[in-house]
């Protein structure tokens, strides 16, 4: 049961991003990318936010902010 709990909530979380400005790193090679999530994948079991034609791990991102590009750090 708290491991069902556990997933329906970071699927609640994850869904609330699309729309929402990341910056993450798609593998640990890459440069950083920046941009509105479109959708979220679920890759065995881990989320995957789809930023234009690139994936971020949820794991990888480095920073939130809103749609306009404002930081949500510390809000």
């Amino acid at each position: 049961m708290q491991a069902e709990a556990a997933a329906y909530q970071q699927l609640i979380l994850t869904a609330s991003l699309v729309g929402r400005r990341v910056t993450g790193r798609p593998d640990v090679k890459s440069d950083p990318v920046t941009g509105v999530v479109d959708a979220v994948r679920f890759r065995g079991g881990s989320p995957i936010l789809v930023v234009g034609d690139r994936e971020i791990p949820m794991a990888s991102v480095e920073e939130l902010g809103t749609a306009q590009g404002g930081s949500a750090a510390g809000a």
